[in-house]
């Protein structure tokens, strides 16, 4: 897609991004006292890739802090749309309340602080690839008992406390126990099978899997299913590398405009590392950059009732 043609399909997108509802993606993989959790940034990928190449303006977090989660989320407080999160990682049960534990193994979110205030939107999804190490043994006399006492697995219903009251909300978990919770995030392998299935309802997603579903929501519900064809390659990449950096910041505020998701990261300028972009990888240069272990990757999200700039 050379630049003309760029710049003449985000006229074709405006309206679609202006209107389109939104999705936040939190993956936390890289905790400290375990390898790095590759299936988990992978599927977390492929379902930003899904949801935003079928309308929805996406907010992809990978290893954030509390803070950063609370911030997306708060962004998310006055959307009269429907709102997607998902969220991979761990989780904790304290006091009768669910936390999400940052990938530092210390910060932590409350799970209700994702919802919103009752009959706010027409409806909230939530959707959790959690993992949960098992609650530790009763200290034991050796001297009575010999043996090791085995660990129990935490079933899936213990691994979250009951939700507080909310309506049109819908949360759906697959609960992983055990150390050190690297089992492959099986939630996400549904979603992305049946999210292109049109017409399917939300109510039969799960319906033949071992998914944990809650539902306060008061009418059926379907996902937007509305492909826009708007998906960056490796050739947009490698256009935008060739450009100088004023024509590069340029294409990055259109492409913003349209509610296109561009990866960038804070990171070291000076280094190249490969990046993949839908099924290639390409060697990508400043300023585009490719997100690190523990950085924050935040697509830009548009308004979502009005797009300024380049959209009229």
């Amino acid at each position: 897609m050379h630049l003309k043609t760029t710049i003449a399909a985000i006229g074709a997108v405006c309206a679609i991004a202006a209107e389109a509802e939104q999705a936040l993606i939190i993956s936390n993989f890289n905790y400290a006292d375990t390898a790095p959790f590759g299936d988990v940034r992978a599927q977390s990928l492929k379902l930003s890739e899904t949801l935003f190449g079928l309308g929805y303006t996406v907010n992809r977090l990978e290893n954030p802090s509390a803070a950063e989660i609370s911030t997306a989320t708060g962004a998310l407080a006055n959307a009269e749309d429907p709102v997607v999160i998902y969220y991979a990682g761990r989780t904790v049960v304290r006091d009768d309340a669910t936390y999400l534990v940052a990938a530092d193994g210390q910060d932590e979110v409350a799970l209700a602080d994702l919802f919103p205030a009752p009959a706010s939107r027409p409806a909230t999804l939530v959707f959790l690839d959690v993992c949960t190490t098992p609650a530790a043994p009763e200290p034991v006399n050796d001297a009575v008992v010999e043996e090791t006492p085995e660990i129990t697995p935490i079933p899936a219903a213990a691994a979250l406390a009951p939700l507080p009251p909310s309506t049109n909300l819908f949360v759906a978990a697959s609960v992983a126990a055990g150390a050190p919770c690297a089992e492959a995030p099986a939630l996400s392998e549904v979603m992305l099978e049946r999210l292109l299935v049109p017409g399917l309802g939300l109510d039969s997603f799960f319906a033949d899997t071992g998914v944990t579903v809650t539902s306060t929501l008061s009418t059926p519900f379907l996902f937007r299913n509305v492909d826009t064809g708007m998906r960056l390659t490796a050739e947009d990449y490698r256009m935008l590398d060739s450009l100088s950096p004023e024509a590069q910041a340029q294409m990055l505020a259109l492409w913003r405009e349209a509610g296109i998701a561009v990866d960038q990261a804070d990171a070291n300028p000076t280094s190249a590392p490969a990046r993949r972009v839908n099924t290639e990888t390409v060697v990508l240069s400043s300023p585009i950059r490719p997100v690190t272990s523990g950085a924050t990757l935040t697509p830009v999200r548009p308004s979502a009732t009005r797009v300024s700039g380049g959209c009229h």
